[in-house]
C-alpha cells in the first residue's frame, strides 16, 4: 500500500515513561491513518528518513485496526521523471 506523510506529533507514554512519535499518513484510497514510532525500538531507524510532511511512501502494511504496521519496510515513492523534448 502507498501513502503520504501528512504530519507527526511527539507524545509521551506514561506506561513506558518515554516519548514516542505518532506519524500521520494519508493512504492511496484517501483514508487517514497513523503509526506509532518508539525511538527505543529497532524499527525506528527505518522510519527516520521519512519523518517529513509530504513524503510519499510505498510498502506500507495495514493492521486489522487500520493503523500502519510500524514493522512495515517503507520506501520512498520516486518523484515522476519529466521528459525533456
Amino acid at each position: 500500500m502507498t501513502g503520504t506523510v501528512t504530519g507527526w506529533k511527539k507524545r509521551f507514554s506514561e506506561i513506558y515513561d518515554r516519548e514516542y512519535l505518532m506519524l500521520f499518513i494519508r493512504l492511496e484510497n484517501g483514508t487517514n491513518t497513523l503509526t506509532c514510532l518508539d525511538p527505543c525500538n529497532r524499527n525506528y531507524e527505518r522510519w527516520t528518513p521519512f519523518i517529513k510532511k509530504g513524503v510519499g511512501l510505498q510498502g506500507l502494511v495495514l493492521l486489522r485496526n487500520g493503523k500502519v504496521d510500524a514493522d512495515s519496510s517503507p520506501k520512498p515513492i520516486p518523484p515522476p521523471q519529466l521528459e525533456l523534448f
